[in-house]
């Protein structure tokens, strides 16, 4: 993608876009369950819809049928979150994005749910929320 170390950067702009989706992804369909609605109508449109992303389509349809295994670990979203972090302070950058996801991994780690797939993100929201999203599609 161009001089050496910047295949580097591309990986942090790429695992911050998925961090991001992901973590919105799982908010979301969480306030889907508390609002009632059919989510796997709610990620069918918004797939096809301006909030679609890369997350909505691989992982929601995880969450829903609680299918953690098998792809990246929420540990590895953990440790790129900390290096886009880390790598933003010393450019001398103020983002939020980073470090709220950031935040949002480590939760999950002390969970003990950090080796799982990253779809099981949703877990902590629904903690949080009291509810599940898996209930609303049986």
């Amino acid at each position: 993608v161009g001089k050496v170390g910047q295949g580097q950067g591309m990986k942090m702009i790429n695992q911050l876009c998925f961090s991001a989706n992901l973590v919105a992804v799982a908010e979301s369909l969480v306030l889907a369950r508390k609002l009632n609605l059919d989510l796997p109508l709610v990620v069918d449109i918004v797939s096809h819809s301006a909030g679609d992303s890369f997350a909505m389509r691989t992982a929601a349809p995880r969450m829903l049928a609680v299918n953690f295994e098998g792809g990246g670990a929420i540990s590895i979203l953990t440790k790129d979150t900390r290096i886009i972090i880390d790598t933003s302070m010393e450019s001398e950058l103020t983002f939020l994005m980073p470090g709220v996801c950031h935040n949002v991994f480590r939760i999950a780690d002390s969970r003990g749910i950090g080796k799982e797939d990253s779809a099981a993100i949703v877990k902590i929201f629904e903690e949080y929320a009291g509810v599940r999203v898996s209930d609303a599609t049986k």
